[in-house]
């Protein structure tokens, strides 16, 4: 085995016309009782115009967002309160939905409540 040597020379990376972009936003939905029936609210300050709605499910979130109990979309409406039509109990889950642009399906964007007790 021989010995090599290797001259390392600094590289410098380049910072000419760079291009970059951020966005932060903030989504929360609560799920509650209110006069006996299971209200939904909501909060967004997504700087944009984005789709959205709230539902109300059986169980956990089902892996199909469309199989709702009930469901509203609340575009353009940063914060609010929903009545669901469900009478309060346990067994309800609530998630914030967001559109799919490829297929216009609604999916779920990773705001959802756990099961009611």
């Amino acid at each position: 085995m021989s010995d090599q040597s290797f001259d390392l020379k600094q590289v410098e990376a380049s910072n000419i016309n760079p291009v970059s972009a951020g966005i932060s936003a903030g989504f929360s939905i609560t799920l509650h009782e209110y006069q006996g029936k299971a209200y939904i609210n909501w909060s967004e300050n997504f700087p944009g115009m984005v789709r959205l709605a709230v539902a109300i499910y059986s169980g956990n979130p089902p892996s199909n967002p469309g199989a709702w109990l009930s469901a509203t979309e609340i575009t353009n409406s940063a914060a609010g309160s929903w009545n669901s039509g469900q009478n309060w109990g346990t067994g309800y889950s609530a998630a914030l939905l967001g559109v799919n642009a490829t297929n216009n399906a609604w999916i779920y964007i990773g705001c959802n409540t756990t099961v009611t007790v």
